[in-house]
């Protein structure tokens, strides 16, 4: 159970989180007056359906038919039939759940307390689905797992069910870790590393019955998570939903010209926990002295996240970080200072990863003339009445050079 003034308070700070505050405004409307069934908590799913608002059975009714609500069915009928299609789609859908929502569902089952993220998922992605109910009973929210939900959940201690639900997890991984380091690939790539990392550790030396199973199920999956937003399919190809339009993904498959890195095991499971930024010993001397500067852990770590969120996906290179830190109001004492950085900047870019490069870093295709070039580079120093770079036509202590 959570209070009022808590569920407000994790809801404003996931809106803040996500950038989303007009939409999640919205949102935050709709799930008070409208998701939330008012009174004592019940576990019964006919009840729970009995005494949910209007807006709440329309919700569930689209996700759950996949079909606008009929304006000819009477309440009691939608009631009936969701009734018997809620527990149905969750059964279909638990063994391509991701682990971490699964164990979220258990979490809320077993009444043990969540955080603020976790609570905005369940309402924005559970509830609106009926598998949990949100009771505002006394002042307090409760989210309430349904006997039927219950029940089904309860399959995941057989073993073909563990099987199902670790294999598709595997196969979730290795997606996102191939759309993390191309953004977008042929599915005849996705294929050959699943069947590497996946395929061939779940049943090796079933040959090609196997390859094929898991080609099948990777058809099978691929929908289901471009429902789910992780990703949007174009024919052959599979595309990051970085990557918006048709447009965007074209213009970078004209970019990638070599041989697509294959990763392994270690890189499949960074990758796929979203952990593109590696923290190697170039990122941290590029840390170190940019730390030196701002004087704030913390937004050291955000910048170069940024920084580094730029260079893979849209393959940014060292003349384009010297505007972007001035944005952050990134100077250096001396010129000496700001070559030692921009060189450490030079030697981490390339050992990053980039979509351009199909999953490769530019280092390896350096040589050693190549990394000591950036030494003989040297960086203009900017004098405080000199026009500011940003183009603004001020001078730069009054512009960028201010504190």
């Amino acid at each position: 159970m959570i209070t009022e003034q808590d569920f407000s308070k994790q809801m404003a700070s996931f809106i803040k989180e996500t950038g989303l505050e007009e939409e999640y405004r919205k949102l935050e409307e709709m799930f008070t007056d409208n998701l939330l069934i008012k009174g004592e908590e019940t576990q019964e799913l006919k009840e729970a359906l009995h005494r949910a608002p209007d807006t709440l059975i329309d919700i569930i009714w689209t996700n759950v038919t996949g079909q606008e609500p009929d304006g000819e069915l009477s309440r009691q009928q939608k009631e009936e039939s969701l009734y018997e299609d809620i527990p149905k789609y969750f059964k279909e859908r638990l063994g391509l759940m991701d682990i971490a929502d699964i164990n979220l569902l258990i979490q809320v089952m077993a009444y043990k307390p969540i955080g603020e993220m976790e609570a905005a998922k369940v309402m924005t992605e559970f509830v609106p689905l009926g598998w949990v109910f949100a009771f505002l009973y006394e002042g307090g929210i409760f989210y309430t797992v349904m006997n039927e939900t219950k029940d089904i959940l309860m399959t995941l201690k057989t073993p073909k069910m563990q099987e199902k639900i670790a294999t598709m997890n595997s196969i979730r991984y290795t997606i996102k870790a191939c759309l993390g380091l191309y953004g977008v690939c042929p599915l005849k790539q996705l294929q050959d590393i699943i069947l590497k990392f996946t395929g061939g550790q779940q049943k090796e030396g079933e040959g090609e019955d196997e390859g094929r199973n898991f080609v099948k199920i990777l058809e099978e999956y691929l929908p289901y998570l471009e429902k789910e937003k992780e990703l949007w399919l174009d024919g052959e190809y599979v595309v990051s939903p970085y990557l918006k339009t048709k447009k965007d993904y074209k213009i970078l498959l004209r970019k990638q010209k070599r041989d697509y890195y294959f990763p392994d095991d270690e890189v499949i499971m960074n990758y796929g926990r979203g952990k593109m930024l590696i923290e190697n010993e170039e990122y941290h001397a590029v840390f170190k002295l940019l730390n030196r500067e701002l004087k704030d852990t913390a937004l050291t770590e955000k910048i170069l996240e940024e920084m580094s969120a730029y260079v893979i996906r849209e393959d940014w290179e060292l003349r384009d970080f010297t505007e972007y830190l001035l944005d952050w109001n990134v100077t250096f004492g001396s010129e000496k200072t700001a070559e030692k950085m921009f060189l450490a900047l030079s030697k981490w870019l390339n050992v990053i990863r980039r979509w351009s490069e199909c999953g490769h870093c530019r280092g390896e295709f350096l040589t050693h003339a190549d990394y000591d070039e950036p030494e003989k580079e040297t960086v203009k120093k900017i004098y405080p009445n000199d026009p500011c770079p940003c183009g603004s036509g001020k001078k730069y202590k009054k512009c960028c050079g201010r504190k």
